[in-house]
């Protein structure tokens, strides 16, 4: 059926070379006006209403989504005519749908509290009452209803509300309901296990929601309260056994579920098996391949991914000296982030940076920073000898102070080295007390001025702008260190011999990454344009 305007409208429409077409088909309304073409289905109208224009009368058009078509130029016979036929058309739409037998039935459930309602159930009920809501809007009655199914679902939920079919109202339906189901099914409740269940084992059970949570500490009954739910949902005809699928993560667990079922349960104990997450995964995967697969070892033998990893960089460093070069310089420059005091705000938090680190030089000395690290894994790299922390040539501990042990010693050529945690305006952090911190340096300057001793200062600034081993270097040309750089073959024999607790870290780091790896379903492309645009993002931060 086509809406024709009025004769006048239609002449000036074609005058001014303007359409206005509206097409009624059995399941949408098509508009086309001008250079639009509009498609409303039937089943999202919301409104139809006639209005009196100036000279003629118009048609306004409202669908869900907040969506409004008004058109103008009809007489008002026209549009009664052609919203009636509008109407049955919806109509007939609305009463040839199959969703009829669903809506009953969960409004039964609904109004005989006879099940608790999950999420997924609940949905029904939200849709019947809204499109009632619609056709009564449209002037749609169930007397304009022919099957009683259709009567009898109209009529009920006309009854409901805007409250009683949102979230909340869920709820509160399901509140009343868990106690009723526990009653109702107290005999079995009571027999299932050895013990009867406690109340709240049986709400766990009868709560059937579309995700269920139970959260109690070990001994508590949490594997008495899944055979529960399992065998109430047999019993009450929610579920067949073997459409009920139970996992574990250890095969103890597994195992004692399925003792449970064939002990307390036995008549459902031959479709119902629990199992693990890795034998379900391989029961998929030998049904997909035809065999059933090997599975690594590794999964659960640790020690052998382990040493895996190890034999795999011990490989991979003997025949590539390249990589074995970047094993030991990510160990001197790159395992700990550039970070110093003057990146935090308090204390605290530096001193919780500070224990996830593992400041362990090439020599296997523990140093207090990040900074003293990068300068002890650099001289080490260098073949210069040093001491970390030794005391001070000349006494100097007196009532007031202990013995002065400057940061490094270099033997060899009598240099001291200290490590300054300052900025370039000489700014310390702001949770360290600057004046006592420089009037501290002050004391070191005139010391090794009087004792005619040299002291070479660095600072943590240098750090900040990755210029702190340039800036040694340069220092120990000044002082004619004489620098004797270490084989690599040397240092990563060195690292692996003596630094044990170095090395073990860094393969634990690579052990989480590849489990992170393998949860994520990460694929070595994206792993790759990631550390790209990381590197992007690190250069222009450099230059600026």
């Amino acid at each position: 059926m086509q809406l024709t305007t009025h004769p006048v409208i239609k002449w000036w429409n074609q005058f001014w070379k303007k359409k206005q077409v509206v097409d009624l088909s059995p399941t949408s309304l098509k508009v086309k006006q001008s250079q639009s073409e509009i498609d409303i289905p039937l089943d999202t109208l919301i409104n139809l209403s006639i209005e009196k224009g100036i000279f003629l009368y118009r048609l306004i058009v409202e669908s869900e989504g907040n969506d409004v078509v008004i058109l103008k130029g009809y007489r008002k016979s026209e549009l009664m005519n052609f919203t009636q036929k509008t109407t049955d058309s919806l109509l007939l739409l609305v009463v040839s749908s199959d969703r009829w037998q669903s809506y009953q039935q969960s409004l039964e459930a609904l109004n005989t509290k006879c099940c608790y309602l999950s999420s997924y159930e609940w949905q029904p009920i939200a849709v019947v009452y809204q499109l009632v809501c619609k056709l009564q809007n449209l002037g749609i009655s169930a007397d304009h209803l022919s099957n009683p199914l259709h009567k009898q679902v109209f009529e009920q939920a006309k009854l409901l509300s805007a409250e009683s079919i949102s979230e909340l109202g869920r709820g509160i339906h399901n509140q009343q309901v868990a106690p009723l189901l526990a009653s109702k099914f107290k005999v079995f409740f009571d027999e299932v296990e050895k013990n009867p269940l406690t109340d709240k084992q049986r709400i766990a059970c009868v709560t059937n929601d579309d995700h269920n949570l139970v959260i109690a500490g070990a001994g508590t009954g949490k594997t008495a309260t899944l055979v529960g739910k399992a065998g109430y949902l047999v019993e009450s005809g929610i579920a067949k056994p073997e459409n009920i699928l139970m996992l574990a993560f250890g095969n103890k667990a597994a195992a004692e579920m399925n003792d449970r079922i064939k002990e307390r349960i036995p008549s459902i104990s031959q479709c119902l098996k629990a199992s693990t997450f890795h034998a379900l995964g391989n029961e998929v995967l030998a049904k997909h391949y035809g065999f059933k697969r090997s599975i690594t070892p590794f999964t659960e033998q640790p020690s052998q991914f382990t040493q895996f990893i190890d034999d795999v960089l011990s490989e991979r460093a003997e025949n590539d000296s390249q990589f074995k070069f970047k094993l030991v310089h990510y160990f001197s420059s790159l395992s700990t982030p550039g970070k110093s005091a003057l990146d935090f705000k308090s204390i605290e938090e530096y001193n919780e940076f500070l224990s996830s680190c593992r400041l362990i030089t090439l020599n296997n000395e523990w140093v207090k920073s990040v900074g003293e690290l990068r300068i002890a894994n650099y001289l080490a790299l260098n073949g210069i000898k040093y001491q970390y922390e030794a005391d001070y040539k000349f006494k100097t501990r007196s009532v007031e102070r202990r013995q002065y042990q400057p940061d490094f010693y270099l033997p060899d050529v009598e240099l001291y080295i200290e490590y300054l945690g300052l900025d370039e305006n000489n700014n310390t952090a702001s949770y360290i007390d600057k004046d006592e911190y420089l009037a501290s340096l002050e004391w070191k300057r005139d010391l090794h001025a009087l004792k005619e001793t040299n002291m070479l200062e660095l600072y943590t600034y240098q750090l900040k702008r990755g210029q702190l081993q340039s800036s040694l270097k340069t220092a120990l040309i000044d002082y004619e260190v004489i620098s004797t750089p270490v084989e690599i073959e040397l240092l990563f024999q060195k690292l692996k011999e003596e630094n044990e607790s170095q090395w073990q870290g860094f393969i634990d780091l690579l052990q989480r990454f590849l489990g992170l790896y393998k949860e994520g379903q990460f694929d070595i492309n994206l792993v790759k344009s990631k550390l790209m645009i990381g590197g992007m993002i690190l250069k222009e931060r450099k230059h600026s």
